[in-house]
């Protein structure tokens, strides 16, 4: 269900709704109706998923190198039988003399014992002694006996410790205690005395009862929580497998495939929501076994509390039920549209979106009680998250903004002074409300009504919070979860593996003529699967893009030596980003250039070699990308998308919708620019869909580039949005829509009627003015800049230096291509020419018609 990228660029505003509604208060609550937005909003639940699978432009990122021991790649870190076999804490010679005396005994035999069989083949042969042989000289730590339970949660000593051996393997030893249970009413510490039944040693086990955030969670995916001193959590560097580790993150272990969200730990089995089977809640023990389904409704904001599952149904319009943790026993709570919901006390919290008779959606936060009855209305404000501490309720609008509202006054809200931000979500430890940004988090004391600086450098989406850790999904350098101290609130990586299993050939593309951006990372395997970059730096960088073919990069891995190889494809596009600048009036494949006269507005053909030109066309055609032996194009003088063979037949009107202003194709889809937003289509027209809405203008009428793997596109500012559409993120906010020239790394543009020339860099982030005074620009080739000034056409390099005058007129339209500049003088001559990337030998080109 759910796809991985691979880059940054991903921008969630608040998952929420986007419904016109009456935000008035509600005299009357007429009969509920089967909503008319639950297409949508199924279809946005799931869309906030696919965002929380954000990914990066090439280059804003440097990948973290994960540390190995001795510069070796380790391929330890599971679980194993406890190498230790005479219980001495360390193991050495006489380990292997114990498993000795039991050589070659089979499982058939009385003398047989299961903990000697470290490969578990039946049979204590040499095998075995070769696998606790290698683990010699390591010792067992039996001093680490600190654990972490929640206020409300039922916790029980555990029968057996997972403990760590000093070489990295992880293995589990008995336990026993004077009390097997504890109290967790309240907030506290407790002292447990026990023994390690195997090692005769008399211990202390800590148990500290904390207070926690898990239903707030809810609201948020719920992707970690904490027990027994283990945190589970959905993995997004793995595909949101369900895997745990240590409280500090060492020690990854997947326990399953599924993408788990919601996820709650009860008594050693683990409840969440499979969006891996429809979102079915499923329930498997910590050490992975006894994977059952439990309910197969589609589930949403689930919770679980006092031996019941809580969750929105979205199988029945996200009304609320209720099962038994076996499943059984499932009740309908209620007859609302319930969304954002969480378990506050003993009630629970939501949001009613449900359409009323009248055709209004209110979107108010309602509360019932755990059995259903007790309906009221807790604020008459339209909401998306929202998180309940004392007596208010902190919220965000439709448009990201933070807001609250007090439960005394239930018909107004106000705004919190310094939260000018858009946020992608909120929670609360309790205390203090955490809103994060796609850059920072921010914290907020309600006591204090202070919003100071943002207090983590590192943004996100999903906050979870348990304890005093805080969780949330980062895109800052790829997708991963990021944890902190509420206390320090300094952000680490989390919950990656750091032992690497194998490095992964990998491969890569740039588009002909674009500027190709070297990798800083290469991927790596990770023992639980995990595909994580490590840094690598590159031995040769010599990508040349002018022409198809593939280049071999060899690199150095950091901090192993290791080699890695990389093959980087120069594809074919129909057209350049550059000449998409000036509209695509003219195109290059092989030895035929294909372009629209100046003169009569028709389309031709001629051979690079100046040939007489050969008319396709009647058709007035601009964004002309040529494929194959195809050529697309957009009809001026109907607006509609066409194809047309090389040869002039086979023209087709291949979509029935017109009022395009520009296209771009990679020869697999056909990207769209209208002034709704931007939209992929098949190369025969078909399945059109939506990548991009206009966000901050009413309509999307500046550049739009094809770079990597997204549409770099102007609106009021410069957005990058994946060409799935599932992602969309604010690179560089301007004041105005602007025309895009690149090369895949530089965005060259001027804001009218200013004659300052800006450039943007994807891969520093560094926006600079060049120093040159442009009338307007020409194009881009092998970084080179061409401009107009009012004493002719110049060049400069990338960074407006070096300029030099190469031709003595200005009024052409420049495009770019592998022999040279083509220039059409649209309002004098209405002729073509070409010439030299130096403006040597200016001649005219296809002129005369065969």
């Amino acid at each position: 269900m759910f796809k991985k990228f691979k880059f940054l660029l991903g921008f969630l505003f608040c998952t929420f709704i986007l419904i016109h509604s009456n935000t008035e208060a509600k005299a009357f609550k007429g009969p509920v109706k089967a909503p008319s937005n639950f297409d949508y909003i199924s279809k946005l639940l799931e869309k906030q998923k696919q965002n929380l699978l954000t990914s990066s432009v090439k280059g804003l990122i440097a990948a973290e190198t994960s540390a190995t021991t001795n510069g070796v790649i380790n391929t330890t870190s599971k679980i194993i039988k406890n190498p230790d076999a005479d219980f001495s804490s360390t193991i050495d010679i006489q380990d292997l003399a114990s498993t000795a005396k039991l050589y070659n005994v089979k499982n058939t035999a009385s003398a047989f014992n299961s903990k000697f069989d470290f490969n578990d083949d039946g049979i204590i042969d040499i095998y075995d002694l070769v696998l606790q042989s290698k683990h010699l000289g390591s010792s067992i730590n039996t001093t680490s006996l600190n654990m972490e339970t929640y206020v409300g949660d039922t916790f029980n000593m555990p029968s057996s410790l997972e403990v760590s051996i000093s070489d990295g393997y992880l293995t589990n030893i008995r336990s026993s205690w004077t009390s097997t249970s504890v109290n967790t009413s309240a907030a506290a510490s407790f002292n447990i005395n026990g023994k390690l039944t195997d090692y005769n040693k008399s211990v202390i086990g800590e148990v500290k009862v904390t207070n926690r955030a898990q239903s707030f969670n809810s609201i948020n995916f719920g992707l970690t929580t904490i027990y027994n001193n283990k945190i589970y959590y959905s993995n997004p560097a793995n595909n949101f497998c369900l895997s745990r580790c240590n409280i500090d993150g060492s020690y990854v272990v997947k326990i399953c495939n599924d993408e788990a969200f919601y996820i709650n730990v009860i008594s050693d089995w683990i409840y969440y929501v499979n969006g891996s089977d429809n979102n079915a809640i499923y329930k498997i023990k910590i050490d992975g076994t006894g994977r059952t389904k439990v309910v197969s409704d589609n589930a949403e904001f689930m919770n679980v509390s006092d031996g019941w599952i809580y969750y929105s149904n979205g199988s029945d319009y996200y009304t609320i039920y209720k099962a038994k943790l076996d499943g059984s026993q499932r009740i309908k709570l209620n007859d609302l549209t319930s969304l954002y919901s969480y378990l506050y006390g003993n009630e629970i919290y939501f949001c009613d979106y449900s359409t009323y008779s009248d055709g209004t959606v209110y979107g108010n936060l309602c509360s019932i009680k755990k059995d259903g009855t007790g309906y009221q209305d807790i604020a008459y404000t339209k909401m998306g998250p929202n998180v309940r501490i004392g007596n208010q309720i902190y919220f965000l609008d439709e448009s990201g903004f933070l807001l609250y509202t007090k439960l005394d006054d239930k018909s107004n809200q106000w705004s919190i002074n310094g939260a000018s931000n858009r946020y992608t979500s909120i929670n609360s430890d309790g205390k203090y409300l955490y809103a994060s940004t796609d850059k920072n988090i921010y914290k907020y004391d309600p006591i204090e009504y202070s919003f100071p600086n943002p207090q983590v450098n590192t943004g996100g989406y999903m906050i979870n919070i348990f304890g005093e850790n805080i969780f949330v999904c980062s895109e800052d350098e790829g997708t991963y979860m990021m944890q902190a101290s509420l206390q320090t609130m300094s952000p680490t990586i989390f919950g990656i593996d750091s032992i690497i299993k194998k490095l992964n050939p990998s491969t890569d593309k740039v588009y002909q003529y674009d500027n190709y951006l070297y990798l800083n990372n290469f991927p790596a395997e990770r023992l639980d699967g995990t595909i994580f970059p490590i840094g690598v730096s590159w031995d040769n960088k010599n990508v040349e893009t002018t022409n198809l073919g593939s280049y071999a990069l060899m690199g150095t891995i950091q901090g192993f030596g290791s080699k890695a190889l990389l093959t980087v494809n120069v594809v074919d596009r129909g057209n350049s980003n550059q000449n998409l600048y000036n509209f695509n009036h003219f195109a290059q494949k092989g030895e035929w250039s294909y372009f629209t006269s100046p003169s009569d507005s028709k389309l031709y053909k001629v051979k690079n070699d100046g040939s007489p030109r050969i008319k396709l066309s009647d058709d007035c055609a601009f964004s002309i990308n040529v494929i194959g032996n195809d050529i697309y194009y957009i009809n001026r003088d109907d607006d509609y998308i066409y194809k047309i063979k090389s040869d002039g037949t086979s023209r087709t009107k291949i979509y029935p919708q017109n009022h395009y202003s520009k296209i771009i194709t990679d020869g697999n889809k056909i990207y769209v620019q209208k002034f709704d937003g931007i939209y992929s289509i098949d190369m025969d027209g078909s399945n059109p869909k939506k990548i991009t809405d206009a966000v901050n203008n009413s309509i999307i009428d500046g550049g739009m580039a094809l770079v990597g793997k997204y549409i770099v596109y102007s609106d009021k500012g410069i957005y990058a949005a994946s060409l799935d559409g599932y992602f969309n993120k604010c690179l560089l906010p301007l004041t105005d829509n602007v025309l895009l020239m690149t090369d895949g790394r530089y965005f060259f543009w001027q804001l009218w009627p200013s004659n300052v020339v800006h450039r943007f860099d994807i891969v520093t982030g560094e926006q600079k003015e060049l120093n040159i005074n442009s009338l307007g620009l020409g194009t881009l080739y092998n970084n080179k800049l061409y401009y107009k000034k009012e004493d002719g056409t110049y060049e400069c390099d990338i960074n407006g230096l070096n300029p030099k005058r190469i031709l003595n007129t200005q009024n052409y339209i420049m495009y770019s291509t592998q022999t040279g500049l083509y220039l059409e003088d649209e309002y004098n001559t209405k002729k073509i020419y070409s010439c030299g990337y130096d403006g040597e030998n200016l001649t005219e080109f296809g002129g005369e018609t065969q």
